[in-house]
């Protein structure tokens, strides 16, 4: 009995360990706020133009006229598989996702007050995932995770200001919202067999957090627009409930699981959603066709470790080295101009992933990737304008090699198809 309570407490304490790898949740980078972005392939920092400019460049503003009200979504399918590796999992294990959509969604709204001046608001959604994996019962990762979410929601007021005809600079404030939840098995070894002892949820929510973004536009000549854009990181202090939640074993086994389950309790971290700079250009090349390209910094080495607090059991208390990387990403889009009503476009990117390898696990698996994107802007009226895009997400096979910090070894294989929306109507 003893060193059954002796084996159970360790378990605690290695749980402690692996929680703090939620926070890698966060490092999961929506940049699809808006249809005609996405149909570009988020290639707005130089070009503006309409109301989602005020994520990408809200200098872009000054271009949008009269009051706008756009409102949008994206759905993401998202698909992945594992393949695990010798010692553990082993060869010929393999699992895969549940099926699901997400829908991160956006709302803006903007008013020009004179020639000058152009104010705004954009709500949205930066940062989030879900990753579920089917069958938990089976899957070989339930002691890490089998189910990880994060959603986060930004309301950003912009005010936009064209200094002259060819300058134009902006600034806004971001308020910032999250809640995060991860759930997983405890596993107890009783008579040197490992039983599912429990489903630990952990969830919990930030109050609103507060950080900046801000933009520079420069046009100086007809053809050509050169863009600069800035938002902070934001740290936000997450308060939560850690429920230990038992599964019957046997009359025999389950006293001795009990009196060693932790109690349900509180517990506290932070996480800092990285900063973002951007870099663009765009060029008119004839007419009706214009081309943009991208450069997008994004500071995922915020993440370098992650405090887990216990207030109720300092003893528990952990500290979590993570060692994500800041990285580029480069973009490229094209519009046509087909017609007054109709615009085509199309757009590329290639994206590398800031998580080493150590970090992977069935909270976040990510890997680079190449984008494809296309869609349309349509005018159904002077006043109504419908965009819709759709974004092919290739990630490149990635394996742990042996360096999995949860010795979780083994390939991941990841991918996503986005479809997006927004109708905007100008008045």
């Amino acid at each position: 009995m003893n060193g059954n309570k002796a084996r159970l407490a360790m378990a605690v304490i290695v749980f402690t360990l692996s929680i703090g790898t939620l926070a890698l949740a966060s490092g999961f980078l929506i940049y699809e706020h808006g249809a005609r972005a996405t149909g570009l392939a988020g290639t707005l920092t130089a070009r503006g133009g309409d109301v989602s400019a005020m994520v990408y460049n809200p200098a872009g503003l000054s271009l949008v006229k009269g009051t706008n009200f756009s409102v949008g979504t994206t759905l993401i399918f998202q698909s992945g598989s594992f393949a695990g590796s010798n010692p553990f999992p082993g060869f010929g294990v393999t699992h895969e996702y549940e099926d699901r959509v997400f829908f991160p969604s956006n709302l803006y709204f903007s008013h020009q007050l004179d020639d000058e001046l152009t104010v705004g608001v954009a709500v949205f959604n930066p940062f989030g995932l879900e990753v579920d994996w089917k069958n938990p019962e089976q899957f070989s990762g339930r002691y890490i995770a089998f189910k990880s979410v994060l959603r986060s929601f930004y309301a950003n007021p912009t005010i936009a200001y064209k200094m002259s005809p060819e300058l134009s600079i902006a600034a806004g404030l971001q308020a910032v919202y999250a809640t995060v939840e991860l759930n997983r098995y405890f596993g107890a070894a009783v008579n040197g067999r490992l039983y599912d002892a429990a489903i630990v949820k952990l969830e919990g929510d930030a109050g609103i957090h507060f950080g900046f973004n801000g933009g520079i536009r420069f046009q100086p000549m007809d053809k050509l627009s050169i863009g600069v854009a800035y938002r902070s990181q934001v740290e936000i202090d997450i308060d939560g409930d850690a429920t230990f939640t038992q599964i019957p074993i046997s009359p025999t086994i389950d006293p001795a699981v009990a009196a060693v389950l932790p109690q349900n309790q509180k517990v506290k971290t932070s996480v800092t959603f990285p900063d973002i700079l951007s870099l663009g250009i765009g060029y008119q090349l004839t007419e009706k066709l214009d081309v943009a390209f991208d450069a997008v910094f994004t500071g995922w080495s915020s993440f370098e470790k992650l405090v887990i607090e216990f207030p109720a059991t300092p003893s528990l208390t952990s500290t979590t080295p993570e060692n994500w990387s800041d990285e580029w990403n480069f973009r490229f889009g094209a519009q046509y101009q087909w017609n007054d009503r109709l615009a085509l476009r199309a757009g590329y990117l290639r994206d590398i992933t800031p998580q080493p390898k150590a970090a992977m696990s069935p909270l976040l698996p990510d890997a680079d990737r190449h984008d494809f994107t296309f869609g349309f802007g349509y005018k159904l009226s002077d006043a109504l304008t419908l965009d819709l895009a759709n974004m092919l997400v290739l990630f490149d096979e990635r394996n742990t090699d042996g360096k999995s910090s949860d010795n979780f070894n083994g390939e991941y294989r990841l991918s996503a198809y986005l479809v997006g929306f927004n109708l905007t109507y100008n008045f």
